[in-house]
């Protein structure tokens, strides 16, 4: 009897999570629309090309939430090939600032350079390609490794396999019984938390970006997870003559080559 209703519970519990999974989606989903019906037209209608060779610089950039001011006149200046950490009391506005360099925010003032470029007058699908924005969670579907690094896109194998290397994950695919076809997630294969950031960050070096975005990559990380990661970044840094902008709660370390401290 208590083997049939542990039968019967689990998939109405199951049930119930997708609901309210479901529920969730659909309250983000219409405000993420409502967002972007207020947004103006000149956001998204830049025809410039991409070009980075100098500088990405915030000049004079305020940015609140409703009635709530996070950021007031703002302004930083990130050179070429350089990693950058930023630092400071929680809500202070760090994952404000990546967000606003990506392009997923807009500021109420002030504008975003690349090279002396108004970041609006660059083409905005373009910009996305060349600013990729890693955040806190890392996001591990149940599908093969290989769709969990390429989203769909088309990359050889090759590319794939340069990747997940770059990362420290060539022991890791040898481990699986299909290596990069093999399916990873709840699902199939549970994966530690190390190992999903490091995905993650497959993800986005194989898409080649001038300048990479990170929100707290270690905050659930060991100190030797931690270490992998700082090492992996500093790997695409010199290799691509990227720029990294780290978001941190750490005050020290020697993985950044600037350290900015918001108060």
């Amino acid at each position: 009897m208590y083997t049939l209703a542990n039968k019967m519970y689990a998939p109405l519990l199951l049930l119930l999570n997708q609901s309210l999974a479901f529920q969730k989606a659909k309250v983000s989903y219409e405000r993420t629309e409502e967002y972007c019906a207020q947004r103006e037209d000149k956001e998204y209608t830049g025809t410039k090309p991409f070009n980075m060779e100098k500088n990405l610089v915030i000049s004079g950039i305020s940015f609140g939430y409703s009635v709530i001011s996070v950021l007031n006149n703002l302004c930083l200046e990130f050179a070429v090939g350089r990693i950058y950490a930023i630092t400071g009391k929680s809500g202070i506005g760090k994952t404000t600032i990546i967000k606003l360099l990506a392009r997923l925010l807009f500021p109420d003032d002030g504008k975003v350079y690349v090279d002396g470029v108004n970041a609006t007058e660059i083409d905005y699908i373009e910009y996305r390609r060349n600013v990729l924005y890693m955040p806190q969670q890392a996001v591990i579907f149940d599908s093969s490794l290989r769709d969990n690094i390429t989203l769909g896109l088309e990359f050889a194998d090759s590319d794939v396999y340069t990747s997940l290397e770059m990362v420290g994950m060539s022991d890791f695919v040898t481990s699986l019984s299909n290596g990069i076809d093999s399916f990873i997630g709840i699902r199939y294969r549970d994966i530690s938390e190390g190992e999903k950031q490091r995905i993650c960050l497959a993800r986005t070096i194989i898409r080649k970006p001038k300048i990479i975005l990170l929100d707290e990559p270690t905050s659930h990380l060991d100190e030797i997870s931690t270490q992998t990661i700082y090492n992996c970044l500093n790997k695409y840094r010199i290799s691509q003559n990227a720029t990294i902008i780290i978001v941190t709660h750490t005050l020290k370390g020697d993985f950044a080559d600037e350290w900015i401290r918001l108060k």
